[in-house]
């Protein structure tokens, strides 16, 4: 559950960073 969470987790912030860089 720990390295599935830290997966969807570094997702998520990687999207969200990219949305703010546009």
């Amino acid at each position: 559950g720990e390295e599935l969470r830290k997966q969807i987790g570094a997702a998520a912030y990687i999207e969200c960073s990219s949305k703010t860089q546009q």
